[in-house]
């Protein structure tokens, strides 16, 4: 579904503003595959005290800066709301009632409460609208920090237990933490872990005490796990200090054996490291129910404010090119696809010089900015209704 922002000059027409929804809807885009067409009232906007024609000019290019930004900020949001959990719906709180998008859009009318008009100046306005979504993007920002730095640690904890996994099927510190009787460390001597594919055992026994020049303990080598990987065992070897590095250099060339150093410490934090990693576990899941939480309320709200903002935004350029408020205006629901054969066809409708080519988008024209024989503004977001 495309939402389009819609003011045209009353020119000859003599509908009611209700009459000539009906009218767009029933007669000129009859043809085109458009869902539904809403009467917008943007005479209540007289309340707002407005200054000369400069004025108005600068601050519809604030309004337009403005509404780029934050419908940049609600695409951004969506696609990570959606990532958090894919199954979440979007929603938006009109006037204290938590509804769907198109119903949201379609019930719209200005909240005089949250946005009062009277003796108020369109900046007055704009800016209650940028601080109700600059205090949503640093409330989300903060959040999102806390959540993706208790991710990051979760993965950092998880490292040492995906690297123990990877060399053989159960995590080695395990096995060592039951077999520490048989690991040998003093002040010339040390232990060397080695992972030998249970297809090598064989090769490996008969060369091992070859690969440390002599400074291997004869016949050191003893296997340790109790079979529990068909394809991968663990051997520790006991070796005089200042050759292991050879000795495990040798077993990777030689024999393609990977080997590390036996650490008592790092045994001993691996209890402490998987209390660790399932309180980060529980808190993880807690900041993530809290972020969603805040990250579709905080979408409401900014949602809530774009709609004011593109309201306040046809407002302005109505103003600028038709100075009264001899118009119409309304909001047109279309199919995703189909927005350009709606506009088109108001286009031919509306047109008010005998060139069809007058008028038409961008890249039609081969101009800077799109030209119609009305005011069109889009609603970007969500990316689907």
């Amino acid at each position: 579904m495309v939402v389009l922002f819609f003011t045209l000059s009353k020119q000859k027409l003599t509908y009611s503003t209700r009459e000539f929804a009906d009218y767009l809807k029933g007669t000129v885009l009859s043809g085109i595959d458009q869902k539904k067409v809403i009467p917008l009232e943007l005479g209540i906007m007289k309340d707002l005290v407005t200054d000369n024609l400069d004025s108005l000019l600068k601050i519809n290019d604030e309004l337009i800066k403005n509404d780029l930004e934050i419908e940049s900020f609600l695409k951004n949001l969506e696609k990570k709301i959606y990532e958090l959990d894919p199954k979440q719906e979007l929603s938006v709180n009109i006037k204290g009632t938590i509804v769907k998008i198109e119903e949201g859009i379609s019930q719209f009318s200005w909240d005089e409460s949250r946005y009062p008009k009277n003796q108020k100046t369109i900046p007055d306005i704009l800016n209650k609208i940028n601080e109700k979504f600059n205090a949503t993007f640093q409330n989300l920002k903060a959040k999102t920090e806390e959540y993706t730095n208790e991710v990051k640690k979760l993965q950092l904890k998880k490292k040492g237990e995906s690297d123990a996994l990877s060399l053989m099927k159960i995590d080695y510190r395990e096995i060592v933490s039951k077999s520490e009787d048989k690991m040998i460390t003093t002040d010339y001597l040390c232990t060397i872990l080695c992972f030998v594919p249970v297809s090598s055992i064989d090769n490996f026994l008969k060369n091992y005490m070859g690969y440390g020049d002599g400074y291997v303990l004869p016949l050191s080598a003893q296997r340790i796990d109790l079979k529990e990987d068909e394809k991968m065992s663990l051997f520790r070897v006991v070796v005089m200090k200042h050759i292991k590095d050879k000795f495990k250099q040798n077993l990777q060339s030689n024999l393609r054996i990977q080997s590390r150093d036996y650490d008592p410490e790092e045994i001993k934090r691996k209890p402490q490291e998987e209390k660790e990693i399932e309180k980060l576990s529980v808190s993880i899941k807690e900041k993530k129910i809290t972020l969603i939480r805040n990250s579709t309320s905080g979408y409401s709200e900014v949602y809530y404010g774009l709609l004011h903002l593109k309201f306040l935004r046809l407002y302005v350029e109505s103003s600028l090119k038709y100075g009264t408020s001899d118009y119409y205006s309304c909001i047109v629901f279309t199919s995703q696809g189909r927005e350009q054969k709606c506009v088109s066809t108001m286009i031919k409708t509306f047109n008010d010089t005998n060139d069809e080519g007058w008028y038409g988008t961008k890249e039609e024209l081969k101009e800077s900015e799109d030209f119609y024989p009305f005011i069109l503004i889009k609603l970007g977001v969500p990316s689907s209704i």
